[in-house]
């Protein structure tokens, strides 16, 4: 065989077996969202590509996960003093830190980068 041939077929042996690592370890995780806020929340919602999930409350925090690879949405939250805030979740993929943190103050989200 040839010195070109063996580098081509070593170079699509090199993409074949990359491919196959991709999908057997490059799954969605599950986004970890963690809100917290200055006041008691009654109930949150979390909703990614039209899919809601209740998240569980503690007290001035709530949290939930969702196993989604590319999503957006929001997170919609009613607090005990009878207000509400939504917090949209901008777009969000595979490899991004875990969890996705936001603050309410004063009813407005405070948020990292992906969500706006």
């Amino acid at each position: 065989m040839k010195t070109a041939a063996k580098i081509a077929a070593l170079g699509l042996l090199a993409v074949l077996g990359w491919l196959a690592c991709d999908l057997v370890f490059d799954r969605a995780p599950p986004h970890r969202f963690v809100v917290n806020a200055d006041r008691e929340i009654r109930s949150a919602q979390l909703t990614l590509n039209g899919k809601s999930k209740t998240m569980v409350i503690y007290g001035k925090s709530a949290s939930a996960s969702m196993m989604l690879s590319d999503a957006s949405g929001e997170i919609a939250i009613a607090f005990a003093d009878g207000t509400t805030s939504k917090c949209r979740i901008g777009y969000m993929t595979n490899g991004e830190i875990e969890p996705h943190e936001i603050e309410v103050i004063e009813g407005k989200c405070a948020v990292p980068p992906i969500a706006v």
